[in-house]
């Protein structure tokens, strides 16, 4: 645990966090028992996982009946770093965003976004391409068919809720 103020993602921190992945949430006295330690050591440890952002609370909601969902690929203009922080930062604010993900190949980024209709979602990438750190791009609609939370049991090549693979 004292990697996390460095960031560092150990071992016995994705081992833990694999243990918690894609299950309901312990209880304090749930979560002393899986970890061998008293409860306070684990509201402890769970208090130090959220302080350093490794461990976060959000509402996984699927998308309604009439929501759009589309991935945009971007391709950036040789421009200077400052415009594609910023562009990067426009992105970080915009609450229709759900993924940002630097890519190789013909694109440089892939962005997924969940918006009310279609209309909606052609308009938000006509106004990305007009960002002057945006040279080109293409809009593709998708349905999500799986979205794993899962990332530590994936980085240890376990199943979520079980032991990490030998």
């Amino acid at each position: 645990m004292r990697d996390l103020a460095r960031g560092v993602p150990t071992r016995s921190l994705l081992t833990l966090l694999a243990r918690l992945e894609g299950a309901p949430w312990p209880t304090g006295e749930q979560l002393a028992a899986a970890l061998g330690v008293s409860r306070k050591a684990a509201a402890n440890a769970m208090a130090l996982l959220r302080q350093s952002g490794v461990l976060r609370t959000e509402m996984l909601t699927r998308p309604g009946e009439d929501a759009c969902e589309c991935v945009a690929y971007v391709r950036g203009r040789m421009v200077d770093a400052a415009a594609l922080g910023e562009f990067e930062g426009r992105l970080t604010r915009d609450r229709s965003v759900m993924v940002v993900a630097q890519i190789a190949g013909a694109h440089d980024y892939r962005i997924e976004a969940v918006h009310p209709d279609v209309a909606t979602a052609q308009a938000w990438f006509r106004s990305l391409l007009t960002d002057k750190a945006v040279g080109q791009g293409e809009l593709r609609f998708t349905r999500t068919v799986l979205r794993r939370i899962a990332t530590a049991a994936a980085i240890l090549g376990s199943k979520p809720g079980g032991d990490p693979e030998a």
